[in-house]
């Protein structure tokens, strides 16, 4: 796809798609499920890694960003203004509605994207209209590390310290854990850059024409070992085990970003046109960042004002309608309107050609978490 256009990419919307829906899954009805159908525990133990998929995602996509646009003029101006217009103002309404419902976190640690290492000293994840916002705070924590890194990193040292940073978190997780504390292993950035940093290791390899006419040659060979690392985490699956185990806490989440981004190379570099039946998918992942900021705080507050105290499994469909409006409304008049005006307001000022790619500009990442 070339830079200039501006379709969006079906297939990359539909990874987003399964990101939200693990997620939403993992957090409203799991329990529920495994529960009613306990064979199900084990297909389902992982469903939480969807925010492991969101990472992935995200490096990716704001890594060909970047190393598209690395010499602009404007470059640092252009990204920080987009993502503001992206993220703030859907993340402002969440942070307004924790004030309106008196939820007890501090306000200023939610504004500055700090929760995560507030939460973390405290051995908690956050309160549930908020507790998702951790992963939106490391996201922007990497958005303040990746571009100078790639503006100023000589471009042939790039790979090898992304590797380099990969390697860093499991080891730094380790040791957290060792030490006795868990909750930091899973919520700050060095600890979960793995995933993020994966993602934009893809978005290089890719970002050569030399490198993606190799994975074509070699297409064959990539799936076969993306089904043996599939089968891989088919295994951690059937383990069934929690965030906090110690596989999971020293190389898991690395197993499992390097599962995703092997997914994220076949899907962005397959020449078939998107299936038609996977479209519905497609349109989810449009949703994502709503979807991702509001399930929570819906789930938690949805079954006592319809259902008397009912959980949320048990009022399914009407949760999922009012959580489809909220995204549609959102998405239709707040990010699509804004991502089309920072767009038109604020263009990349190249001096220079740049790193082909094949993302389109578009796509701009949906932050999680």
């Amino acid at each position: 796809m070339h830079p200039a256009s501006t379709a969006r990419n079906p297939a990359i919307d539909g990874l987003r798609g399964i990101a939200i829906l693990a997620v939403l899954c993992w957090h409203a009805f799991a329990i529920h499920l495994v529960s009613t159908f306990p064979s199900l525990a084990g297909p389902l133990s992982l469903l939480w890694s969807g925010v492991d998929l969101f990472f992935v995602l995200s490096g990716f996509l704001i890594g060909s960003i970047l190393l598209a646009n690395a010499t602009a003029r404007n470059y640092f101006q252009v990204f920080y203004a987009r993502r503001a217009a992206r993220i703030l103002p859907l993340y402002a309404i969440v942070i307004g509605l924790s004030i309106w419902l008196a939820v007890d976190e501090n306000t200023w640690v939610l504004v500055f994207f700090v929760q995560n290492i507030q939460w973390s000293v405290q051995e908690r994840f956050g309160h549930g209209v908020v507790g998702v916002t951790w992963s939106l705070a490391v996201e922007e924590q990497f958005y303040l590390v990746l571009p100078p890194l790639i503006r100023f990193l000589p471009t042939k040292y790039l790979p090898a310290t992304l590797v380099l940073l990969i390697g860093l978190a499991p080891a730094l997780r380790t040791a957290l854990w060792l030490s006795g504390h868990d909750m930091p292993a899973y919520l700050l950035l060095p600890c979960r850059m793995d995933s993020l940093f994966a993602g934009v290791l893809a978005a290089w390899f890719l970002s050569s024409d030399h490198r993606r006419a190799l994975i074509k040659r070699n297409r064959t060979g990539l799936k076969v070992l993306t089904g043996v690392f599939v089968l891989g985490l088919w295994g951690l699956a059937s383990a069934e085990l929690t965030i906090f185990s110690p596989l999971m806490v020293s190389v898991g989440y690395t197993f499992i970003a390097a599962v995703y981004v092997l997914v994220l190379v076949l899907v962005v570099t397959s020449q078939r046109p998107f299936p038609t039946l996977l479209l519905p998918l497609s349109w989810v992942g449009i949703g994502a960042y709503s979807l991702y900021l509001f399930h929570l705080p819906l789930a938690v507050y949805w079954p006592k004002i319809l259902f008397e105290g009912a959980s949320v499994a048990e009022g399914f469909g009407s949760y999922i309608a009012a959580l489809a409006f909220i995204a549609f409304v959102a998405w239709w008049l707040i990010e699509r309107p804004l991502i089309k005006f920072v767009r038109k307001a604020l263009p990349y000022e190249q001096q220079d050609p740049q790193v082909p790619t094949i993302l389109t500009p578009e796509l701009m990442p949906q932050p999680m978490r």
